[in-house]
């Protein structure tokens, strides 16, 4: 739990203990590496006794800026190797639904679709800085993929991609109770699933057309065109929150200036 939740703490009078206040619960880092396994899983319990939801789908890791020199690592998360690891976690997740023998457990799937919800992260904020610099779209492996046959995953004449493989497994867990966990915030993979198409027809305009044609149900028809339209007008109130500060900073002076005279 980082620093910031220690300090705001609130009492609870009627029982005489300190507790987070609900609101400091949003600053849980369930990624720091120096988590225990028994003090993680003691904290997840916590989070979902509290705030009625599960931690494993509503504290999502992001990713966070870093040093300039050390920017390139964020390319771990999108590139290929990245996303042959993901595609495999969710083909053998969708196999193992029609198979007596789990060959992927819902802990994988999980940690799959973690790793994927940190890919899209770091996708969003690429293209997000590189329309504010008026520069050409980079090239990000995990997007131009996500709509393509994989090779060598799929048997016989059966097709799939990411974006395949994921629309079958929200159909697939749709409704179905053993993916749900026994404490208060149950996980919904199915729920969870949909959230991530929608941030990928959100950041790419190629994987929102090729949604509305795998699963209509979930992807509007301007969902990209929302995103642009977002970025810009946060553009627009930047630059006015900057112009009012300056004006402030200029009638400061003036006032200074005339006071010492």
């Amino acid at each position: 739990m980082t620093h910031n939740v220690k300090n705001h703490l609130t009492l609870v009078r009627w029982q005489g203990k300190y507790s987070l206040q609900s609101s400091c619960w949003k600053e849980l880092d369930l990624y720091h590496p120096r988590w225990q396994s028994r003090d993680l899983q003691s904290a997840e319990e916590r989070f979902s006794r509290y705030c009625g939801v599960s931690a494993l789908t509503t504290q999502l890791p992001r990713w966070r800026m870093i040093y300039p020199p050390l920017k390139g690592l964020a390319r771990i998360g999108t590139c290929k190797a990245t996303f042959q690891i993901i595609s495999s976690a969710l083909y053998y997740a969708l196999q193992s639904g029609t198979s007596v023998k789990s060959r992927a457990p819902d802990g994988v799937l999980i940690t799959a679709l973690q790793l994927l919800s940190l890919s899209l992260d770091i996708c969003t904020q690429q293209r997000q800085s590189n329309s504010q610099d008026c520069c050409l779209e980079n090239s990000i492996p995990i997007l131009e993929l996500a709509g393509l046959e994989i090779i060598g995953i799929a048997q016989g004449t059966e097709k799939e991609s990411l974006l395949s493989l994921l629309v079958s497994l929200m159909k697939t867990r749709m409704g179905d109770g053993r993916h749900q966990f026994p404490e208060p915030g149950s996980c919904n993979i199915s729920s969870w699933i949909g959230n991530l198409l929608k941030k990928f027809s959100a950041i790419d305009s190629v994987c929102m057309n090729l949604l509305q044609s795998l699963a209509p149900e979930v992807v509007g028809q301007s969902g990209f065109d929302k995103v642009m339209s977002g970025s810009t007008s946060d553009e627009k109130r930047k630059a006015k929150a900057k112009e009012r500060q300056a004006a402030i900073m200029v009638r400061s002076f003036y006032f200074k200036s005339s006071a010492k005279v």
